[in-house]
């Protein structure tokens, strides 16, 4: 018989509608030396006579044999018996593949000696034809699961995506009788392998909602044997042992897909199957893997789709509640079931809008009290924070020495969680000899107290990194200086804007700020651009020294920590990733993306490798369970002790910025991508991928392997890779230089760092400002007058700038109309303001904002002071006009939106559904130009609501009074505007 490089098996039972085009695709195949074993498992359509027809145009090719009706596993079995070739592909007749597989898969085998090639594939919709490709992919290339065993539990079990060389299959065989018979071949043909290779194609196309899986049938319990076999045969062959933890989350995964598939089943008569399948898969998770609920696996490695409801899969009780429930319910009613119990266990962020107003409603009333008494704020105080009080940044480390040190006559208030007292005092004691107890000058806080917000009024310097509360209005006297570092905007990609609610914080704070420190002009676009302030926040900013200096620059200082901690001998890794804090979308499944990469790294590393782990904010590790993972000591500064290490591996920007040790090389690695992907990086088949723009002289990593491999100089083929695609691993120091030679990051002759600065501030000196381009309001030239100014093109002139503030919450209607609104005046720059305490929900209706508009969150809090109860009660409710002149309650509003806006610049303002006094009074006095609409007017209540009818009035007049009524040309006709007013007593 002759002998083939490739054998497709092909099982055929009752598939006349798929089966032509499956056959079309192996006959077309480039490779030419190949035969396609079709065994006919008793089909009772059409499939024979297809197979027959087709085998009568290539007899040479096509080889039929048919069987009596024994199932998948059968067929499949027989027809590996009947196969002649080097390499074998089980197929299956209803999917289809693409024409070079069969080539491009048997020259990736025989080149690199494969005995297992795994590949992707394309799910195709059985309806449209529609193709999405699967990303399921390896960390490693021409690897053993010996030496790689976080490999097994990423394999997919399905038979067809892998092409198999004949000798591997030998002693193997589908369990028949089962369904999921291809989940325990799939993980004993990758035990068993000694190389398996891994093309990053998509060969095979598998359509979607053909076969059993679709539906729920007795042969579903088949998931338990199918384990059970998968065990059993690993038992014999003696990898049980060895892989129990990776195959115990394997038996547990697939027993939540099964859960998870019944969340979308709506047969009514499936009950009693249904409780079966869960008590069954719950019976042997308890009795077999009474351990499941601690595999690292199960912990950090479940899918998305999963995890997000896995308080329902990993509960017996939770699973019958819901078949319970749900039984009898129409689609429309389990859906709803679905949805209502999501929103019952969604795991809301850290803080809500809410909730941050009850934690600071003790400190707001302390901050009132200083604010609005006879004190004013002291010049010999410094206020400093970072990361709201939450850690003590390099920074905020070296700036606190800096301070102690040469400024002993200044009182110094550091804003501070008591728990990371011990660490503040553990730091003093390494970096300022001496410093057994606290200086006399220096006073711990904790956040959200009455001394905070006593010290935050009262302080005549605020240095922070943080976005300051919102009740914060600087007092005349005071100097706010904002770091922008990655405490006020998380820089890692793999990190979004922390919420809408911070959003509008770090906006307030950029517009109430005397100045903004960035460590480069980079990062100063970054900041802009994501807080939306650019253009609108004319805030002078500083850029200051891009290579922040470490605690202790001496290089004698790297030898004395080496020593003490004895890594002479030992390679040494700092790993310093900038987690999600608390608002971060889904910053859960994030940390345990980062886990699941720490464990791979935790194997990948040898006996002479030690990676040492620093992490803000809460997270709490155990590292007992790593046995080449350490927690970096605490009483050390980052930076410090990164240069004291052979490689710093961070995320952010702040972090890759600074100066570290010459032997020092910095790397850059996310775990996940998360978000906005700008961030370029080399995967392991040398592949340049582009990520971010910022940094491109760091070698980039995304896969945990490829980090250790090029850490450790094991795969040159990875360092090559790296340099071709442009990256060049020099000392920090040498790439500092470079970038200033080039013009990269701060263009004036001198650099500063954070303590310059604060220098300069204390001794009374000019500061280095850069002046923020923002055109003054009016400034602003519309389409139709730049195109009257022949000198003055259009794509020069600043465009005038539109705050469009909606008293209602948002909905998918509004962004809707706002949009269709900004795309009538694309001559404009549009600002959507809103409420933030009524907009918990803001997040995913902005997601829907047009790219070329921006949302500036408020937090009116209406008629919460005393002075605005009072005018409000004696003039919108009591109709007392005349003891409450309208210039009071216009000087009132001034002071609110100088609290809330500071000195932002808009040209125009929109109002729309508020009738609340100090709203309209705050926005009247934020642009010269304002319209408003009556939209939210009630005829009924004004006939029956004497306060109603009263308040009504004092609105109109107040309107009335700050302008003429006629609407400003630019926007008649738009959308949402009604009546007008023009503002007078401008800004």
């Amino acid at each position: 018989m002759k002998s083939f490089k490739v054998s497709i098996i092909l099982p055929v039972y009752n598939v006349e509608k798929y089966l032509g085009a499956c056959l079309d695709s192996l006959l077309a195949q480039t490779l030419e030396d190949i035969e396609i074993v079709a065994v006919n498992d008793g089909s009772t359509d059409g499939s024979l006579q297809i197979l027959q027809a087709y085998q009568a145009f290539h007899p040479e090719k096509l080889f039929i044999y048919s069987t009596e009706n024994h199932g998948v596993s059968r067929a499949r079995n027989y027809g590996f018996a009947h196969s002649h070739g080097e390499y074998v592909w089980f197929v299956d007749s209803d999917d289809y593949v693409e024409t070079d597989a069969c080539q491009l898969l048997y020259e990736k085998a025989v080149t690199d000696g494969n005995d297992l090639v795994l590949f992707r594939y394309y799910n195709v919709d059985s309806e449209t034809g529609e193709r999405t490709e699967y990303e399921n992919s390896c960390y490693n290339q021409n690897f053993r699961i010996a030496d790689k065993p976080y490999e097994l539990p990423a394999i997919s079990p399905y038979p067809w995506i892998k092409f198999i060389h004949r000798d591997l299959f030998y002693g193997l065989h589908f369990p028949e009788g089962i369904r999921f018979e291809d989940l325990p071949v799939a993980y004993l043909l990758a035990v068993k392998a000694r190389s398996i290779g891994y093309l990053d194609h998509c060969f095979y196309n598998y359509r979607k909602n053909v076969g059993f899986l679709s539906h729920l049938t007795p042969s579903t319990l088949h998931i338990k044997d199918a384990v059970i076999f998968m065990k059993e045969e690993m038992q014999k062959l003696g990898f049980f042992d060895r892989y129990r933890t990776e195959l115990d989350f394997i038996a547990v995964r697939h027993f939540f897909y099964r859960f998870w598939k019944l969340l979308t089943n709506y047969e009514a008569d499936q009950k009693e199957l249904k409780l079966q399948l869960i008590n069954e898969l719950f019976d042997y998770m308890e009795t077999e893997i009474p351990d499941w609920e601690t595999n690292h696996y199960v912990l950090y490695s479940l899918p998305p789709h999963i995890v997000r409801l896995l308080c329902l899969y990993a509960s017996r009780q939770e699973m019958i509640q819901f078949v319970e429930a749900c039984t009898g319910m129409t689609i429309s009613q389990q859906k709803a079931w679905i949805k209502d119990y999501k929103a019952s266990h969604r795991t809301e962020p850290g803080i809500q809008p809410a909730e941050m107003l009850r934690r600071e409603k003790t400190a707001a009333q302390f901050y009132r009290f200083a604010y609005t008494g006879s004190l004013a704020p002291d010049p010999e105080q410094i206020f400093l924070e970072s990361s709201r009080g939450n850690e003590i940044s390099p920074w905020i480390l070296k700036l606190l020495a800096h301070l102690i040190q040469n400024f002993s006559e200044h009182h110094i208030v550091l804003s501070l969680a008591e728990e990371k007292h011990p660490l503040l005092q553990a730091l003093l004691n390494r970096y300022l000899p001496g410093s057994g107890v606290l200086p006399d000058n220096l006073t711990l806080i904790c956040p959200d107290t009455e001394e905070y917000g006593k010290a935050l009024a009262l302080s005549g310097y605020v240095i922070t990194d943080s976005p300051l509360p919102y009740y914060f209005q600087k007092e005349t006297g005071q100097f706010v200086l904002l770091h922008c570092g990655h405490g006020l905007y998380p820089e890692t990609v793999q990190n979004t804007p922390a919420s809408t609610a911070d959003t509008g914080l770090w906006q307030h704070t950029m517009f109430m700020a005397d100045a903004l420190y960035f460590n480069s002009m980079q990062n100063r676009n970054i900041y802009m651009n994501e807080c939306m302030t650019d253009g609108i926040c004319p805030t002078p900013y500083i850029i200051g020294n891009s290579a922040d200096a470490p605690v202790v620059p001496e290089q004698s200082h790297r030898e004395k920590i080496r020593r003490s901690l004895q890594m002479d001998g030992m390679q040494t890794i700092l790993y310093a990733p900038l987690l999600p804090g608390s608002y971060v979308t889904d910053s859960a499944q994030t940390f345990r993306n980062f886990m699941s990469a720490l464990y791979i790294i935790d194997q990948e590393l040898e006996d002479h490798q030690v990676m040492y782990l620093h992490l803000d904010g809460e997270k709490q590790l155990d590292y007992s369970v790593f046995a080449h993972v350490r927690e970096m000591p605490s009483d050390f500064d980052v930076s410090d002790f990164a240069s004291a290490c052979d490689f710093f591996i961070s995320d952010y920007h702040s972090a890759l910025s600074a100066r570290y040790s010459p032997d020092t090389q910095v790397l850059r690695f996310l775990c996940t991508i998360y978000g906005k992907q700008h961030f370029k990086f080399v995967d392991f088949n040398g592949n340049e991928r582009i990520v971010d723009e910022f940094f491109q002289d760091f070698a980039a990593f995304s896969n945990a392997p490829q980090l250790v491999r090029y850490i450790g100089q094991e795969e040159q083929q990875v360092s090559d890779a790296i340099q071709q695609s442009g990256f060049q691993i020099t000392n920090r120091l040498v790439r500092a230089s470079a970038k200033a030679e080039n013009g990269i990051g701060n263009t004036s002759e001198e650099q500063y760092l954070i303590t310059d600065i604060v220098d300069f501030l204390l001794h009374g000196r000019p500061l280095p400002y850069y002046e923020s381009q923002v055109a003054p309001a009016s400034s602003a030239l519309t389409a139709a007058e730049a195109a009257a100014q022949p000198d003055s093109p259009v794509s020069s002139q600043p465009r005038p700038r539109v705050l469009f503030f909606t008293g209602r919450k948002l909905s998918r209607n509004l962004i809707r109309d706002f949009n269709v609104l900004a795309a009538q005046a694309p001559d404009k720059e549009f600002w959507l303001a809103y409420n933030d305490f009524r907009n918990t929900d803001s997040a995913r209706y902005l997601a829907q904002l047009a790219p070329e508009c921006s949302y500036l969150p408020l937090k009116p809090d209406p008629e919460k002071g005393n002075r605005w109860k009072l005018a409000s009660v004696l003039t919108s409710r009591m109709g007392l006009h005349t003891l409450y002149p309208l210039s009071h309650i216009l000087g009132l509003g001034k002071e609110e939106c100088k609290k809330y806006l500071g000195n932002a610049q808009f040209d125009e303002v929109v109002i729309t559904s508020t009738d609340s006094i100090k709203t309209v009074a705050t926005l009247l006095a934020a642009a010269p130009s304002v319209s408003y609409t009556f939209d939210t007017f009630s005829p009924e209540r004004y006939s029956t609501s004497k306060p109603y009818r009263c308040q009504i009035a004092f609105l109109c007049r107040l309107l009335k009074d700050a302008g003429s009524p006629e609407l400003p040309s630019e926007l008649t006709g738009l959308k949402f505007t009604q009546n007008a007013g023009r503002n007078k007593d401008k800004r």
